[in-house]
């Protein structure tokens, strides 16, 4: 069952060696994998790779053609009788760089209900890594973007639909004292 999904774009300067790098942080930092951190380690993109033990593995393939790059990883793990499955993967081109990550669950006890999904960890390690990408006129980032009176013409394409995003917006204008009712630093935190 599909828990968990995004995409979004990275800073176009960064590699699919940078992507992979994360990934093999985000694993051989994890508290949570028993993966042989000097195998995680040796992945490259030279050559397609697979780590496993009994109940857990890191699968990477990497594509190269003409200007653009693929990088698919795909980790694997099984505690009790739930499958955790997560999928990532960067598609570089010239000028754009996307990731795209999903998180899937099964149970093989259909009486054992599967658990939440929380955001995952990799996100944040991608976005601190390799940096958040341009989506239409506003970067992707953890923190909110604050648009100031020269950019009237961003926030009317926002509130009707005109701008040239692919992902949701969440637009929170202010109050008269130039204030806004939601605190945005933990809204844009949990998007």
């Amino acid at each position: 069952m599909l828990t968990f999904n995004t995409q979004f774009p990275v800073n176009s300067e960064s590699s699919i060696e940078d992507l992979l790098e994360t990934i093999k942080t985000w694993q051989t930092n994890s508290p949570h994998t028993t993966l042989p951190k000097e195998d995680i380690k040796e992945i490259s993109l030279t050559e397609d790779a697979i780590v496993k033990n009994k109940n857990e593995s890191l699968q990477t393939l990497t594509l190269h053609k003409d200007k653009s790059s693929l990088l698919g990883a795909k980790h694997t793990t099984i505690q009790d009788s739930i499958r955790w499955t997560t999928e990532i993967v960067g598609s570089k081109k010239e000028y754009s760089f996307w990731v795209s990550i999903q998180v899937s669950c099964d149970n093989s006890l259909p009486t054992h209900k599967i658990p939440n999904t929380k955001k995952p960890h990799i996100i944040k390690l991608i976005l601190e890594n390799l940096g958040g990408g341009f989506d239409g006129d506003l970067k992707v980032q953890k923190q909110p973007t604050e648009l100031n009176s020269k950019q009237i013409d961003i926030a009317k394409n926002i509130i009707t639909g005109e701008s040239s995003n692919l992902m949701p917006t969440v637009y929170v204008s202010t109050t008269n004292d130039d204030r806004p009712l939601v605190n945005t630093e933990k809204l844009a935190y949990h998007l």
